[in-house]
């Protein structure tokens, strides 16, 4: 059933596909993109904040100290700030900051991290110095058993592991120059564990108080892209596609749960375009937003994600903030500016009572209205850790009550309702690939 385009709604997108013919090979800054993410990744607890920096910005100069060409530099600080990617919980993440025991910790998630990463290849390097990123120097007998036969590590994975443990020993409440004989006793002690040569670039680049006020600078993202000159990564609109693919497995591989979600609202959001006659450019990013809408979704802890009853409010204002943090990850991008605003505004209304931003009449795009449709539909009829997947005419039901109190807009509801037989079956399919996948991952990770 084909209906005529709304063009009003379509006044916020109308240059899209000039923009997409402008940047034939578009500049995209990825660094920026992953310098947002790590920020959120780090907002799962307040012990969290910034590690994932601090760890970037010491691997930068303890790489320069020792004598790291810059490609080298610029791909160990690329896997410093997604070196904990793997680790989906909030208790997982509290363990890795322990520095004691270290030797006896759960590291699958440094593996899953490596598999998470390994097939985009701006990241390809990256990936396999995260993989390696808790290896001991000289492993203990535990470590070697965890780690087959203790091959030798790439220099950046050593390097990686030592930031990490220098960063977790910094207390953030108190003056970082007072803490500097503490640490840097600490990480003398344990001898086996990391580099000596490594060790030694660190104590010498520890005797600048430059170097630890840097640490805890507010800019510390400015002054690590100042410094070490990080180009913007160039990236083709094949790998475009690549770099959707992989925040959608980060989103949805976090659980089981959310394992086939993205997948489900960008098929289902696909299928709501081609009825509103949008250009086939605009498909394909209708459908890259159907991707990546719950990307601010990193920086929740699957404490909230699968809890199996109703969120607290402090839970609820936790998960209310991740649209304005899909937001904010892909402002750098601005090739993506379209789909940014349709998948950041998947929880708004027309009624103004939406959020974050309560954008809401005509304010909000065919687009945004449509991933909003999309991830309604997707999320009522999947399996959700509080309940099971809905029957098509309880969705329905539920939907046609949204649009009666003006959350949803009445005529894309109109085009699911018409269109229903074909939308549950495309999102069912969807949903049995996304389980297959999701476990011949974690299949494949774990051995």
């Amino acid at each position: 059933m084909r209906i005529k385009q709304i063009s009003s709604y379509l006044a916020d997108n109308q240059n899209i596909n000039d923009q997409m013919n402008q940047c034939t090979a578009p500049c995209l800054c990825l660094q920026d993109v992953l310098f947002s993410f790590s920020n959120v990744v780090d907002l799962m607890h307040p012990s969290f904040n910034k590690h994932h920096a601090y760890v970037a910005y010491i691997a930068y100069r303890i790489a320069d100290m020792y004598g790291c060409n810059k490609i080298d530099i610029q791909n160990i600080v690329l896997a410093a700030l997604l070196h904990d990617i793997g680790a989906f919980s909030q208790r997982e993440r509290l363990s890795l900051l322990e520095f004691e025991g270290d030797d006896t910790k759960d590291d699958s998630h440094a593996e899953i991290g490596y598999k998470l990463l390994r097939n985009f290849p701006p990241l390809a390097t990256a990936a396999t110095y995260i993989r390696f990123h808790h290896q001991y120097w000289q492993p203990t007998k535990f470590k070697q058993t965890k780690q087959a036969n203790h091959v030798l590590a790439p220099i950046g994975s050593y390097i990686i592991h030592l930031a990490d443990r220098i960063a977790v020993l910094i207390r953030q409440e108190e003056n970082i120059l007072s803490q500097i004989p503490r640490i840097k006793s600490r990480i003398a002690e344990h001898h086996n564990v990391f580099m000596p040569e490594l060790v030694a670039a660190f104590q010498e680049v520890a005797e600048k108080e430059e170097f630890w006020l840097n640490i805890v600078y507010e800019s510390l993202n400015s002054i690590l892209k100042d410094e070490i000159g990080l180009k913007s990564i160039l990236i083709n609109k094949d790998q475009i596609d690549s770099l959707t693919e992989l925040f959608r497995r980060i989103i949805d591989f976090r659980s089981a749960f959310t394992s086939m979600h993205s997948n489900g609202v960008a098929a289902i959001a696909s299928i709501l375009a081609k009825i509103a006659d949008f250009a086939p450019e605009d498909i394909h990013m209708i459908r890259l937003a159907g991707y990546m809408h719950d990307l601010g979704k990193i920086g929740i802890g699957l404490e909230i994600l699968e809890k199996p009853e109703p969120l607290v409010p402090h839970e609820d204002s936790v998960m209310r903030a991740h649209p304005y943090h899909t937001d904010r990850i892909l402002r750098p991008l601005p090739y993506f500016d379209t789909m940014r605003i349709w998948a950041a505004q998947h929880h708004e209304c027309l009624n103004g009572k939406g959020y974050p931003f309560h954008t809401h009449g005509d304010m909000l795009s065919l687009g945004s209205r449509i991933i909003a449709e999309a991830d309604v539909f997707t999320a009522l009829f999947e399996d959700r850790p509080y309940r099971k997947g809905m029957p098509i005419q309880d969705v329905l039901t539920i939907m046609q009550q949204m649009v009666d109190d003006k959350r949803l807009d009445p005529e894309i509801y109109s085009w699911i309702s018409c269109n229903v037989e074909e939308i549950s079956h495309e999102c069912f399919v969807i949903q049995q690939a996304s389980k297959l996948e999701y476990r011949s991952f974690f299949s494949n990770a774990k051995q």
